[in-house]
């Protein structure tokens, strides 16, 4: 292995394209080459439908056009981005979860669909009672299927880490 970067807080991959945020809040991609700084003040990084996200110290949510290095502000404050289907979840410090797809221009025009989310996976989100959904954004449409119960934690719809601590 090759070291890439050193005292690194959060890092994500996307579509030929690796993001790290330095300790120092600092925002680094790599594209066809070495790494290049494109912003700094953030604290977490996400690659969701097709986009990526920054967290910023400040609870701001940033929607990066890798293209220009240009950052787009959403909603916030925000905790999590997780993909799903042909758009993205956003949640916010409140619990409550936005659903967003691509608009005109590559902008995302979030809607609030639920409360009481207590995190986001990878085309899912589990609630503060335990209960796992597969969510899906197609055309514009958000559909939420039960997929598990007694969930902790989650990768996946597929794959949870249950209360009791079993995968």
């Amino acid at each position: 292995p090759a070291v890439l970067m050193e005292d690194v807080a959060d890092a994500a991959v996307g579509t030929n394209t690796l993001a790290a945020v330095g300790r120092d809040g600092a925002l680094y991609l790599w594209q066809d080459g070495g790494p290049v700084q494109v912003g700094t003040g953030s604290v977490r990084v996400f690659f969701a439908g097709g986009c990526l996200f920054t967290l910023q110290e400040d609870g701001a949510l940033l929607r990066w056009d890798v293209a220009d290095s240009r950052p787009v502000p959403l909603s916030g404050p925000a905790v999590e981005v997780a993909g799903a289907g042909d758009g993205v979840l956003i949640l916010l410090e409140d619990g409550t979860c936005l659903a967003a797809e691509a608009g005109p221009e590559g902008l995302l025009s979030p809607a609030p669909i639920t409360g009481g989310v207590a995190g986001l996976c990878r085309d899912g989100l589990w609630k503060e009672d335990g209960r796992l959904y597969h969510a899906r954004i197609a055309d514009g449409v958000l559909t939420l299927e039960p997929a598990a119960e007694g969930v902790a934690a989650a990768v996946s719809p597929r794959c949870c880490l249950t209360e009791d601590g079993v995968l």
